[in-house]
């Protein structure tokens, strides 16, 4: 006999189905999603992959998306981690449409209310993800996204690493430290993909 929880049925060190499956979330009606909410959150992440290949436009997404340092995404390299796993949280994995009246205030905790949220935005489908973002963010401004901020958290991760097992080390840190010493198992969003978020 097993036991399967989260883990996947056929694993392999390059996963875009999984990002597939989050993008068909959006759409699904039962937990909140619609096909506009998907098709923002498409469109969305397009026009922001066509601005992160400047430095003016990754400039402006610092200013749009309300990042702590006017260094953030300042690299290509930086913004394309960012939006590669999506400039919002899609929890499709633990979407939980109880989430506002069980934790408390919580806008953009599960599928409904971000689309709810991006359905009520004016503007385009990047100021409608801004808006899920910053709710998502309780109004304050994202921390990280520079390259300081990228090598200390390499450098904390490995730290960590060195330590899982002993009494000081975090399961929180199990998934990394899997992936990154026993078997990779990463969920890439490529292009041509049904990934909603930006591709490549």
């Amino acid at each position: 006999a097993s036991v399967s929880s989260s883990s996947p049925w056929q694993a392999q060190l390059d996963m875009p189905e999984y990002q597939n499956i989050v993008g068909e979330s959006l759409a699904i009606t039962s937990v909140g999603g619609s096909d506009t909410c998907k098709a923002t959150v498409v469109n969305g992440h397009a026009a922001i992959g066509e601005l992160i290949t400047t430095a003016e436009g990754r400039a402006s997404l610092v200013q749009t998306f309300n990042f702590c340092s006017e260094d953030a995404l300042a690299t290509q390299a930086t913004a394309g981690e960012w939006a590669g796993s999506g400039v919002i949280e899609v929890p499709s994995q633990e979407n939980d449409p109880a989430c506002q009246s069980m934790w408390g205030e919580s806008p953009g905790c599960d599928i409904g209310s971000i689309c709810e949220i991006m359905a009520a935005t004016e503007g385009d489908d990047i100021a409608k993800l801004a808006a899920a973002s910053a709710a998502q963010h309780d109004g304050k401004c994202i921390g990280g996204w520079t390259e300081g901020h990228i090598a200390k958290a390499e450098a904390a991760l490995k730290d960590a690493a060195a330590r899982l097992g002993t009494v000081q080390g975090s399961d929180a840190l199990s998934w990394p430290y899997q992936t990154c010493t026993e078997f990779g198992f990463y969920q890439t969003c490529e292009i041509g993909s049904d990934c909603p978020f930006v591709q490549g």
